[in-house]
């Protein structure tokens, strides 16, 4: 029995590597037009909303003061998924403070289906974590 013909090593059989996926911080610069490094600055609300969201009559009217109001407290939150296993609460709060070196304490909120909400007091510390 003769032996199998040797693989085809032309260029065109060989694969190409797979594009380079964005980084975070790649991926969020300059969207939508606003830039999100900037999380201090007032946000542009008109950019934020869709098109399909917006109705002839909105039911509420609000000023951009009431708008920035409601946005304050969740500047500084970022929304994580636990990944594997289930988590205690208290665990997963000091183990993310551990891993991410903070130095205030953070609140974190837990959403269902292993969603959390983690409030930072600092701005240094998104900062630092994520940009």
């Amino acid at each position: 029995m003769p032996p199998p013909d040797p693989p085809d090593l032309t260029s065109a059989s060989m694969k190409r590597d797979p594009p380079r996926k964005l980084s975070y911080k790649e991926a969020t610069k300059e969207k939508d037009g606003y830039n999100y490094e900037n999380v201090d600055s007032a946000m542009n609300f008109e950019s934020i909303q869709s098109s399909d969201m917006r109705s002839k009559e909105d039911p509420i009217q609000l000023s951009d003061e009431e708008k920035q109001r409601f946005y304050n407290p969740w500047k500084r939150s970022v929304i994580i998924k636990s990944v594997g296993r289930k988590l205690n609460h208290h665990y997963l709060r000091s183990k993310l403070t551990d891993l991410w070196k903070l130095q205030e304490s953070i609140i974190l909120i837990d959403l269902g289906e292993d969603f959390y909400t983690v409030k930072l007091a600092l701005k240094e510390s998104q900062k630092k974590e994520f940009y």
